[in-house]
């Protein structure tokens, strides 16, 4: 069970904490993130968190309590079904408090901004209050949350802890979801954690579940958000012609200590 913030367009009952799309913060002379050798490439900005907007403590990794963390993508340069090369196509930007930063940029792709606000949660990865073992979803539970729900005699315990904290979130537990901070790593498809270690495998000569074992460790989930894509004139309008895309940027432990973002992975997925 891992602490995570989760940021949402339609319930308003949370102070605003971040928002999708808007005009990006930069300092000033800092150039508008653009594509790896493509500077006229400009990447639009997805997503941005208040950092001061998640409680101090309340994550399981060392969040920075102030500044803004701002999510560049360009979906059309690197949609992986067509082998383009990811990392060129994204950039994580901090943008600490107190940091000289001119006004909001318009020199670049803007999408309609959209104000999230802030709940908490807990996340049992993958895990719902009431979910049995004859159901479908229980089969895709990670084969070591299936023993623990089954075998430790404190699963019922935390189990209600989490019913609890779930029932009070505000919003529909999985449609409502706009930016998750924290937690574990969605997954329809492939594992961002599995995609590291086989590189992580392939530099040590360590074995894969070595590898695996130290990245759920050693990386977490700094944002996973949905864009739907395929009708950009409309924003990020409920578009069910649309395809839905998923970004999740994953980060060390050791960079997010040190306030290295431009050290965060990215590992998307496609839907459509």
């Amino acid at each position: 069970m891992r602490p995570a913030v989760r940021l949402c367009r339609r319930d308003t009952r949370g102070p605003v904490g971040g928002w999708l799309g808007g005009a990006p913060v930069l300092p000033p002379g800092k150039a508008w993130p653009a594509v790896t050798g493509h500077p006229d490439r400009l990447l639009p900005l997805l997503a941005t968190v208040d950092c001061a907007a998640v409680p101090t403590g309340w994550l399981d990794f060392p969040w920075p309590e102030t500044g803004l963390l701002q999510f560049f993508m360009d979906y059309g340069w690197f949609d992986l079904r067509d082998g383009g090369v990811e990392e060129e196509a994204t950039q994580v930007v901090h943008l600490p408090q107190g940091t000289a930063a001119g006004a909001a940029r318009t020199d670049g792709p803007v999408h309609p901004r959209h104000d999230l606000h802030v709940s908490l949660r807990l996340d049992m990865g993958g895990y719902r209050p009431g979910l049995s073992e004859d159901e479908e979803e229980w089969d895709f539970l990670d084969e070591d949350l299936q023993d623990f729900l089954q075998e430790n005699p404190h699963a019922s315990a935390l189990v209600e802890l989490t019913t609890r904290r779930w029932e009070a979130d505000p919003g529909d537990q999985d449609t409502d979801v706009d930016v998750v901070v924290g937690g574990f790593a969605v997954s329809a498809h492939s594992e961002p954690e599995s995609a590291l270690a086989s590189e992580e495998s392939a530099r040590t000569g360590e074995s894969f579940a070595e590898a695996e074992d130290r990245i759920l460790r050693e990386w977490v989930p700094l944002a996973q958000f949905g864009v739907l894509t395929g009708a950009e004139a409309e924003g990020y309008a409920d578009r069910s012609d649309q395809r839905m895309d998923f970004a999740r940027f994953m980060i060390s432990r050791r960079d997010i200590a040190a306030r290295r973002f431009e050290s965060a992975r990215s590992f998307s997925e496609f839907t459509g």
